[in-house]
């Protein structure tokens, strides 16, 4: 009938839009046309955790490994659970998984997801990324996928030595003090930098978490390392 077909139609159109898309979803706004989820989310200082799972690796073992971390953590009730998921391939697809997940294609569906987050009230990320999961989110970050998305920061007061060389090897010392550059944009209250519409531009990336990494480490030393800083 006349009326399936639109129904089939609208649902088509859903899942081809970008964005995190629930059937049958209802948005309600707030006064100032903001969905008030993410103002109650915002307000509430909800931080997401999201968590890059190895490859050949199914979503529903992903969601279980996440799960047993935060029942055996005892995370605090304001760190909200993701799992990005990503074509893992299986136990013989090593370089297909290595190939696929480090594509362009992978690295849009990542960037696209923490703007999601932020959008839906997210203000600060914590990523943990497992094995591969850890080449795919630092190829992302190298070719600058992440860039306008997470805020960046500037190091105020570093300790005397951050690096040294010894030999072929470079040893990562010290610590740092860091705060948001963005300064030239109005605040919120809570220091927040906003865009001219009055929506938080960007998400804090609180912490990256490297769980038995399958990345280059000279190229973390020389170049991711100073990126994520």
């Amino acid at each position: 009938s006349d009326q399936s077909h639109s129904m089939d139609k609208a649902r088509k159109r859903r899942l081809t839009q970008a964005g995190l898309v629930v059937d049958g979803w209802r948005q309600v706004l707030n006064i100032d046309g903001r969905p008030s989820s993410a103002v109650a989310a915002s307000r509430a200082g909800y931080e997401a955790l999201v968590f890059v799972h190895r490859y050949n690796c199914a979503l529903t073992y992903g969601i279980g490994r996440l799960g047993q971390l935060l029942a055996l953590g005892e995370f605090p009730a304001y760190i909200k659970p993701f799992v990005f998921s990503w074509p893992s391939s299986t136990t013989m697809g090593y370089f297909t998984a290595k190939s696929v997940g480090c594509s362009d294609n992978v690295a849009n569906d990542l960037r696209q997801f923490i703007i999601d987050l932020k959008e839906a009230g997210f203000r600060r990320v914590h990523i943990l990324a497992h094995s591969m999961g850890a080449r795919i989110v630092l190829s992302a970050l190298r070719k600058g996928y992440f860039d306008g998305v997470f805020a960046e920061r500037e190091v105020v007061d570093p300790e005397s030595s951050i690096v040294s060389n010894e030999g072929s090897k470079t040893h990562l010392q010290g610590r740092m003090s860091v705060r948001y550059r963005d300064r030239s944009r109005p605040r919120t209250r809570s220091g927040h930098s906003l865009t001219e519409d009055g929506d938080i531009s960007t998400i804090q990336l609180a912490t990256f978490t490297l769980l038995n990494p399958d990345a280059d480490l000279d190229i973390f030393l020389e170049e991711d390392y100073w990126t994520l800083s």
